[in-house]
């Protein structure tokens, strides 16, 4: 059947600002989808919900993921700034989290993605825009079951 994740009666809200009420969603493996709507109505807001970040207030959230196969990635930069890409990706390895054939691809996907010569800087001397191309890049070395970009394009 595949990964899925289900939003079941969902509600959820900051205060007296109710973003969500009785929200129902499924979301199957495989698939593309885009979450649009004015700024404020709660479109990080359900990111965040989805990548277990936040608890609904009322409903379930329901997953046959693990929460390590669940990627957010929103608009700022996560990585260690001290770091330069090729450590962050050195680091990974260490832990055995990178797909060994896309690692095989890197050397192409630097090249295509303009990223070659940042790989050796340091995170925090690059702009948010090379630090967010390189951080898809690693989340994506790692094979997800689930990408979530919030942002992405800002």
């Amino acid at each position: 059947m595949g990964n899925q994740v289900r939003v079941k009666n969902v509600s959820f809200s900051y205060d007296d600002n109710v973003l969500f009420r009785d929200l129902s969603l499924h979301f199957s493996s495989g698939s593309i989808y885009r979450i649009m709507g004015s700024n404020g109505v709660g479109k990080t807001t359900l990111l965040k919900l989805l990548a277990f970040d936040l608890l609904p207030n009322e409903g379930v959230i329901d997953t046959d993921l693990m929460r390590e196969e669940i990627v957010y990635l929103h608009d700022g930069n996560i990585l260690d700034p001290n770091l330069s890409a090729k450590e962050h990706v050195d680091f990974l390895i260490s832990f055995d989290k990178i797909n060994r054939q896309r690692l095989a691809k890197l050397p192409y996907l630097l090249e295509k993605m303009k990223l070659g010569a940042y790989y050796n800087e340091l995170t925090s001397a690059l702009s948010l825009g090379t630090v967010m191309k390189l951080t898809f890049l690693l989340f994506w070395l790692q094979e997800p079951k689930m990408l979530m970009l919030d942002e992405f394009f800002s």
